[in-house]
Order: C-alpha cells, then sequence, then structure tokens
C-alpha cells in the first residue's frame, strides 16, 4: 500500500509540476548526469548519449536513426557522421541573409520545417514517432534544443549527443565525435542530404 501511495504521489507531483513522463529506449544505458551539463544543453527526461554510446547504438540497434542538426556549412566544412541517416538543420539562415552585428555573423532562425522534415525522414525509413532519434550538432547545445522540440511535439525518443561532433577541448562530457576516433566523412551522398518538405 505505502509503494502504491508513493508512486501516486510521485506521478501527481510530476503532473502538477508540468512535466511530461517520456519514454526512453530501454537498450540504451544514459551514463550523463544531466546535473553536469550546463542549462541550455539539457534534453527533457535526461535522454543525452555521449558520441560513443550513440556510436554504439546506431551501429548495433535496429531502428536507431542519426540526425544531423547543424547548418549547411558546418556539413560542407566540417563533415558529417559516416553513419548518419538525414542532415535536417534545427537553424538556417533568414531569406534576407541579414546580418547580426551583435553576434557578428548572418541571422540565423529555426527551420520551420524541421518537425515535418523529421517526419518525413521516418516515414520514408517506415517508422513513426516511436523510433529512437539520436540527435548531433557541433558541441550539443543546438542538438538538445531540437530533442526538446521534438519531445514537446510528441515524438518519444529525442536524444541529444552530449559533447556534439566537434565538441569542446574542455568538455567534462567527452571531446566529441571526431576526436573520439569514431567514423566520419566529408562525403555527403544523396540519401543523407537535407530535403525541404516545402521546396
Amino acid at each position: 500500500m505505502l509503494r502504491v501511495l508513493i508512486a501516486v504521489t510521485v506521478a501527481a507531483y510530476w503532473c502538477f509540476a508540468g512535466q511530461v513522463a517520456r519514454a526512453q529506449d530501454p537498450r540504451i544505458t544514459v551514463t550523463i548526469d544531466p546535473d553536469q551539463l550546463p542549462v541550455n544543453f539539457r534534453v527533457d527526461g535526461g535522454l543525452h548519449l555521449t558520441s560513443r554510446e550513440a556510436h554504439r547504438a546506431v551501429t548495433t540497434l535496429p531502428g536507431i536513426v542519426l540526425i544531423d542538426v547543424r547548418t549547411h556549412e558546418e556539413t560542407l566544412f566540417n563533415g558529417i557522421v559516416t553513419a548518419m541517416h538525414r542532415h535536417i538543420p534545427y537553424l538556417v539562415a533568414d531569406l534576407d541573409h541579414s546580418y547580426d552585428p551583435g553576434q557578428q555573423r548572418y541571422k540565423l532562425e529555426p527551420n520551420p520545417d524541421f518537425v515535418k522534415a523529421v517526419d518525413d525522414l521516418l516515414a520514408e525509413l517506415k517508422l513513426d514517432r516511436k523510433a529512437t532519434l539520436l540527435l548531433y550538432c557541433s558541441v550539443g547545445e543546438r542538438s538538445a534544443r531540437a530533442a526538446n522540440l521534438l519531445l514537446r511535439s510528441g515524438f518519444a525518443n529525442a536524444y541529444s549527443i552530449a559533447e556534439g561532433f566537434e565538441g569542446e577541448p574542455m568538455s567534462r562530457i567527452g571531446p566529441g565525435w571526431k576526436a573520439s576516433g569514431l567514423p566520419w566523412t566529408h562525403q555527403l551522398n544523396p540519401s543523407q542530404a537535407y530535403k525541404s518538405p516545402t521546396m
């Protein structure tokens, strides 16, 4: 009886706190403590992986989908993960290619077709929103934002690769995909290229 009461209390707490319990792929062990990540690198439900964990998952488990959420330029100049399924940028240049003097770069804005492009990819792969998605960017911040967007849009399992493709030298999580010696390339094949749902 006490266990039931505790379970109900915990469920009520999460409900009233505005949190939604997240599914988590039972085949994947999450070893990253979210409290060790900067707030803007955190994913709802603690869905984070290291590069090595992501590599192991995408190369050994069926139905794992690996998505690169970086800009077109980053994939062109910095390379991509060899096993990546699709490049779907989370941020894109605004239509006017405006310059942002504060950031000292061209303005980027959220890709309005991001969620639709992920749905289209899953349809191509004959998967649905229950599929396990692994997202990566350069250092783990944008992939966390993209994963949170997908989770809040009804996807069940959207993980962020917390150290990203490039990583950061002082990262406590890991050095990043490239510096870990995991497979990457500069060759983007046609099936990996971004397919805009509206163009």
